[in-house]
């Protein structure tokens, strides 16, 4: 007391509320009870217990919160806009799969499209392959032809120059100097 009359500082030192082994309220209620002057300290034994007491505690922070109207305000617009960004983000993610949906339907439909077109390609180079095919076929047939009637006409021209035959049979006579003269053959 004489200090504080002084106007100089308490000389007790207060504990250190994080004292190892020990809960800080607990520490907390010590100081207070050690102050200098009465109105600084604890009023009563139950003040004692409802700082002390870790469940009474609980239960007189509960009550007091109950009682805060303020407090249930807060808490209701803390819900109504967790409900709103959780509107928001099943909304955000109902987007987000429409347009996944969107680019995968997109990607099959092009890779469909891709298909189709190297599908008629190559039906298109099948096409044209077996044309080439046919038209060598084709040509080749009209060589063995002309080879064949070439040499029929030779054939022909060499028995007549022989005189064996007078007139030479158009192509259309299917009947040959050989199987008319069967001697011719055994020439040949």
């Amino acid at each position: 007391m004489a200090a504080a009359a002084r106007k100089a500082p308490d000389p007790l030192r207060l504990l250190d509320p994080e004292l190892e082994g020990y809960d800080g309220y607990f520490i907390e209620a010590i100081n207070d009870c050690l102050s200098i002057f009465p109105k600084d300290r604890l009023p009563s034994a139950a003040a004692w217990r409802d700082i002390v007491d870790l469940d009474r505690r609980r239960q007189i922070l509960v009550a007091a919160a109950e009682n805060d109207r303020d407090l249930e305000e807060k808490v209701c617009e803390l819900v109504a806009e967790q409900r709103k960004a959780l509107a928001r983000d099943k909304a955000d993610e109902r987007i987000r799969a429409a347009e996944e949906a969107a680019a995968r339907i997109k990607a099959e439909e092009e890779a469909k499209a891709k298909a189709a077109i190297a599908d008629r390609e190559r039906l298109a180079e099948e096409a044209a392959e077996r044309a080439a095919e046919a038209a060598a076929m084709a040509e080749a047939e009209a060589a063995r032809a002309a080879a064949a009637a070439a040499k029929r006409a030779e054939r022909a021209a060499a028995l007549a120059e022989a005189g064996i035959i007078t007139e030479v049979a158009p192509d259309s006579d299917k009947k040959t100097a050989e199987e008319d003269h069967p001697a011719v053959a055994a020439e040949a």
